[in-house]
C-alpha cells in the first residue's frame, strides 16, 4: 500500500485508502445471501466465505477513512463527497 501512496505522490495524484466494512451483522449477511455479482469467470461469495475473512480480518490496519456501510447510503454519500472534497 505504501509503495503505490508514493507513486500518486510522485504523479501528483491523491491516494486515499477506504475501508468499508458493515456493523450490522445481520444486514451484511442478507446483502451477501441475496447478491448475485455476475462477473464473468469469477465465484459467486457465500456467507461462509465472508465469516472466514471476518475471522482474519484487522479492522485497525492503516487507512485514510473507514465507512460503515449500514449506515443510510445519503449519509455514507455525504461522508465520502466531504473527505474526497477536503483532501488536498
Amino acid at each position: 500500500m505504501e509503495a503505490l501512496r508514493l507513486f500518486a505522490e510522485e504523479e501528483g495524484a491523491r491516494y486515499l485508502v477506504v475501508m468499508t466494512e458493515c456493523s450490522d451483522l445481520e444486514l451484511h449477511r442478507s446483502r451477501v445471501i441475496g447478491r448475485d455479482r455476475g462477473i464473468p469467470g469469477w465465484y459467486e461469495l457465500d456467507w461462509s466465505h465472508v465469516e472466514r475473512s471476518r475471522e482474519s480480518w484487522d479492522p485497525e490496519m492503516t487507512v485514510d477513512m473507514k465507512v460503515d456501510t449500514a449506515q443510510p447510503l445519503t449519509t455514507i454519500r455525504r461522508v465520502l463527497e466531504d473527505r474526497v472534497v477536503t483532501v488536498p
